[in-house]
């Protein structure tokens, strides 16, 4: 009998050696499928890292874009504003050297408001003659009304009546 505790010995050995065995392929396998899930993890966390970063680059671009048209827009209408100034600069300089009075907003305005307030037109003098005559040896002859007729239309405009008034004659020379 004591061969068969030996042979028994020796089968118990094999088989813990055959556990050890296929425990330790075991392991290796968990081991590996273990890594490569940890790797597809971080290759995931990493392509969403570098999708998070592109995405707040594009909206940084987008933003300064934005900043930049907005700022374009505003230095536009700023250039604008400043060629109008400059417009109405050289208008009122070319004015005054062709001998024309300055025009001023402030008289406009209070012209008609006068006008308004009223509720009807407030008498004024009848328009200069813009009428000029050539005479045959070529100058030119600015016509005027006579002192007579401007007081004559001027007493027409401040008592209005129902007839029409008499028509203004132009002189004859």
């Amino acid at each position: 009998m004591v061969g068969a505790p030996r042979v028994i010995r020796s089968c118990i050995d094999s088989f813990a050696s055959d556990l050890i065995e296929l425990a330790k392929q075991l392991v290796a396998q968990e081991v590996s499928r273990a890594l490569v899930l940890q790797q597809k993890e971080a290759r995931r966390a990493e392509k969403e890292t570098r999708k998070a970063e592109k995405l707040a680059a594009r909206a940084e671009r987008a933003e300064l874009r934005r900043q930049e048209k907005e700022r374009s827009h505003s230095e536009k209408e700023l250039a604008r504003l400043e060629k109008a100034a400059e417009r109405r600069r050289q208008r009122e300089a070319r004015r005054l050297s062709l001998g024309y009075e300055p025009a001023s907003e402030s008289k406009r305005r209070t012209r008609r408001t006068a006008e308004s307030s009223n509720g009807a037109a407030a008498p004024a003098s009848p328009p200069p003659l813009f009428v000029h005559k050539r005479r045959r040896d070529g100058q030119i002859q600015v016509l005027t009304r006579p002192a007579n007729e401007q007081a004559e239309s001027a007493s027409t405009a401040a008592a209005p009546t129902s007839a029409p008034p008499p028509a203004a004659a132009a002189p004859a020379e």
